[in-house]
């Protein structure tokens, strides 16, 4: 699994083994959306009538795991 995460960019080894180890196998999720959930990767929503605005990410799932991607973008960038 740490394999398929490295071919992402900006994924090194340190960012694969602390998301793998934080959330477990993610092939068990069926599609992206509980996955990023799960990661705690969903955006904020408000909505006010016919008007919707995201927000930023919020702050649920696992920390460790959230922060580790985080710094991958980071080293990508």
């Amino acid at each position: 699994m740490g394999d398929a995460l490295q071919a992402l960019r900006g994924v090194q080894g340190t960012v694969a083994v602390t998301t793998v180890a934080a959330r477990g196998d993610l092939t068990r999720f069926e599609n992206p959306r509980p996955r990023m959930h799960a990661l705690g990767l969903t955006p904020s929503a408000y909505a006010r009538g016919a008007r919707r605005q995201q927000g930023s990410m919020t702050k649920t799932g696992q920390t460790q795991a959230r922060r580790a991607l985080g710094e991958g973008a980071w080293a990508y960038r």
